[in-house]
């Protein structure tokens, strides 16, 4: 994985959070902001711009850490923390 692929994936996971966003605006406004799914899309939105901020962090890596974390296998932990 290069910088220009890791920069796509955060532009990628940008874009489902302001998906989940425009999600949630729609069903705070048609159901009052405090139901199950309204809740759901806002989850959605942070786990998103978390993967966002992940994803910048991997593509500003020096190339030769972001290969170690691959060629290691420890990409997922470095994401996730797992």
């Amino acid at each position: 994985m290069n910088k220009t692929q890791a920069i796509e994936k955060a532009i990628a996971a940008r874009h489902a959070a302001q998906l989940a966003l425009h999600r949630h605006a729609l069903y705070a406004t048609t159901f009052g902001g405090n139901d199950a799914l309204t809740q759901h899309a806002m989850l959605e939105h942070d786990v998103a711009i978390e993967a966002h901020n992940k994803w910048m962090d991997v593509a500003l890596m020096h190339p030769s850490t972001r290969a170690s974390l691959i060629r290691k296998q420890a990409l997922p932990t470095f994401m996730f923390g797992y």
